[in-house]
């Protein structure tokens, strides 16, 4: 698992919900995978 520094940009590329959670697939720092979407923040 991957952590990031907070403000680090990050494209969704899609979406999904698994195991009754939100889902982002996304492209961050070079890496594309995915991210739970209570962990991601727009702004």
């Amino acid at each position: 698992m991957d952590s990031y520094e907070k403000g680090a940009a990050v494209t969704v590329l899609g979406f999904g919900m698994a195991n009754n959670t939100m889902w982002r697939h996304v492209f961050i720092e070079g890496k594309i995978g995915f991210m739970s979407a209570a962990y991601l923040s727009y702004g």
